[in-house]
């Protein structure tokens, strides 16, 4: 799909996009590949589970705990996931799908899986620091920032 965007001086910029409106580039296809195979080597228990269920029109979610996350891959894409949340969270859901084929794909009781589409990875553990974590109400200025708020 062709997208028209106009940036700040007002001008036509034509990108690629995919299906599920992100940008097509050569690095989201690869940070995609990297939160496919992390989610089929960490969380293949929890996408069988899933895969089991009976009602495909429910929304399914696994908890993708961030600091295990951030170990297990390059720092380009840990920094890039909590630095651009609104770009990284469709690209990692749309990467959950794709696991979730792949898994189906391979295993044993494929006969008794149904894809399910309503899919959301949900990421727990946030890093400790201070650009990530409030305790107190957001401001304004924390909009498109990931957060982590701690209550009393």
């Amino acid at each position: 799909m062709i997208l028209i965007l106009m940036n700040r001086r007002g001008f036509n910029k034509l990108e690629n996009m995919s299906q599920d409106g992100l940008p097509i580039t050569s690095q989201n296809l690869e940070n995609g590949f990297i939160f496919q195979e992390y989610l089929e080597e960490h969380h293949k228990d929890d996408i069988v589970r899933i895969l089991l269920q009976d009602d495909s029109s429910k929304h399914f979610s696994v908890v993708v705990n961030t600091l295990e996350f951030i170990e297990s891959t390059d720092d380009q894409v840990s920094h890039l996931l909590l630095a651009e949340p609104n770009l990284m969270l469709p690209l990692f859901d749309q990467s959950f799908k794709k696991a979730l084929i792949a898994v189906m794909q391979r295993h044993e009781s494929r006969e008794f899986m149904v894809f399910k589409p309503n899919l959301h990875v949900r990421l727990s553990n946030l890093p400790i620091c201070p650009e990530l974590r409030r305790d107190v109400l957001p401001k304004s200025s924390d909009i498109r920032s990931f957060l982590a708020i701690t209550g009393l």
